[in-house]
């Protein structure tokens, strides 16, 4: 028979599992045995992964690599940084040096958010830093840019939110210290971040310094039929593509022959919620133009689920 051997236990889409009781709990019926130990583990860390042909390896840093510390090419004040909604992982900057704690994950599960919480002050107490500025996601719809703001009050100090595209390639520039203070031609290619204008970003070029960014161009903008439903049902976004291409009758025959999966019902639906801006929002999103290349090309269905 199939045996697998798990190095942590988490139920999907929930952050890991640390306590014996609560493991017996939430993995009842899904693990067979549990094997534990007798000393307590003091604070989760997740497996880590790493790829040593590049300048930093540790993609993510997990057991015997977290906290990890960076080297910035130049000092400045204390950041705390509370990262975005996906891959969340928490910084703390003190001088050229940031610490970086384990991998906390995707704040989709209450449960994840409060592993976030816990992480922050976590790294806070074993540093014994006290922050100037508290950095996150400019979107205020995550939670991460939430806890910051009340954090940030409580400590009374400002709260900085970034443009999450400025932040991926601001990153990128912290891994080459030979680019401190050049100007660079950066591309990000993403799903989702929200942009300065408030829309959907995630296909766009800046012009980069890593204390700021100036959007040079950006990809078409598309409609998002039914917003976030769009993500997880990646048939939308091809009907929208087509429906931008060709609109009227001819698009209306090319959906009904490209998305078979589709009900000439389903597309009737679609096709009113692109006529209201309010139910299909524009994004600029590579990561979209990638969901409607399945739908079409490959003839995925969905839902995504991963």
């Amino acid at each position: 028979p199939l045996v697998l051997v798990c190095t942590s236990a988490n139920r999907s889409g929930a952050p890991l599992i640390h306590d014996p009781v609560q493991a017996r709990s939430e993995l009842h019926g899904i693990a067979d045995l549990l094997v534990m130990h007798d000393r307590p583990i003091l604070f989760p860390c997740d497996d880590g992964v790493v790829k040593p042909t590049v300048p930093i390896p540790v993609i993510r840093p997990g057991r015997g690599m977290a906290p990890m510390t960076l080297t910035l090419p130049t000092g400045g004040p204390s950041v705390l940084a509370l990262g975005g909604h996906l891959k969340t992982t928490v910084a703390l900057s003190a001088g050229t040096q940031v610490v970086v704690s384990p991998f906390v994950g995707d704040l989709d599960h209450p449960d994840t958010c409060a592993r976030l919480e816990a992480t922050a002050h976590h790294l806070l107490e074993i540093t014994g830093i006290r922050p100037a500025v508290i950095a996150c996601d400019l979107s205020p719809d995550t939670f991460s840019h939430r806890l910051a703001k009340r954090m940030a009050r409580e400590m009374n100090i400002p709260c900085l939110t970034i443009q999450h595209h400025h932040a991926h390639l601001a990153a990128v520039l912290a891994e080459w210290p030979e680019l401190h203070g050049e100007r660079v031609l950066g591309v990000a290619l993403d799903g989702h971040g929200e942009g300065d204008d408030g829309s959907s970003w995630g296909g766009e070029i800046f012009l980069t310094r890593a204390a700021g960014s100036r959007r040079l161009g950006h990809l078409r903008p598309l409609p998002l039929p039914g917003g976030e439903a769009a993500i997880r049902e990646p048939e939308r976004m091809a009907f929208s593509v087509i429906h931008a291409e060709w609109p009227g009758p001819d698009g209306a025959a090319l959906a009904a022959e490209l998305l078979p999966g589709l009900s000439a019902a389903a597309r009737r639906v679609l096709a009113g919620l692109l006529e209201a801006p309010f139910n299909a929002p524009w994004t600029t999103s590579a990561g979209r133009l990638f969901d409607a290349a399945a739908a079409l090309v490959l003839g995925f269905r969905g839902p995504v689920s991963y």
